[in-house]
């Protein structure tokens, strides 16, 4: 379509600035992260993680605001796996998005969310005897980064948490 018209062309508005494919992108947060052992005789055969993260609230850095006052935009992943049956449940803010039946000792799955961020878990059922210094037997990645590189909640807006809103950039140093 050469020439929209204006109706059409007035309906259009810029990208959310929660999406990454905009340009701007808001900082991301570590609020919690559980991993128990809940299986019903024997407690290590079924596992419960969860993570818990959020978007911080762009206007809320902007005007200079600190730890929970800049709270956004929050989720909740959650992943049950029994091993010896191996099925395998994760949900994202209680809706399933994933369900599979399989033995393998490694989950590893990805999918994208609203706003077009790509959200990943990495589960393995026992970590290895001698394993890498980086290692983490359970795994959550927003983005591609680590859910255990996000500041925590109460880091947000500090100058050393690298949490600043990239609209407030110029204004203050990060250190």
């Amino acid at each position: 379509m050469a020439n929209p018209s204006p109706s059409n062309s007035s309906r259009r508005s810029a990208p959310h600035p929660s999406r990454s494919g905009g340009g701007v992108s808001r900082p991301l947060y570590a609020i919690d992260f559980t991993a128990v052992a809940c299986g019903k005789r024997i407690a290590n055969t079924k596992r419960r993680v969860r993570w818990r993260f959020g978007f911080a609230n762009p206007d809320a850095l902007a005007a200079g605001e600190t730890g929970t006052a800049c709270r956004g935009e929050e989720h909740d992943v959650t992943m049950v796996w029994s091993v010896t049956s191996g099925k395998r449940l994760i949900l994202a803010d209680g809706q399933e998005v994933h369900y599979s039946n399989s033995r393998s000792a490694v989950i590893d799955f990805s999918w994208t969310m609203r706003g077009n961020h790509v959200l990943k878990v990495i589960a393995h059922a026992t970590a290895p005897m001698s394993a890498d210094p980086g290692f983490r037997q359970y795994d959550f990645f927003v983005d591609g980064r680590s859910f255990f590189t996000f500041p925590k909640v109460y880091r947000l807006g500090l100058s050393g948490s690298r949490t600043v809103s990239p609209r407030a950039e110029g204004q203050r140093a990060i250190t």
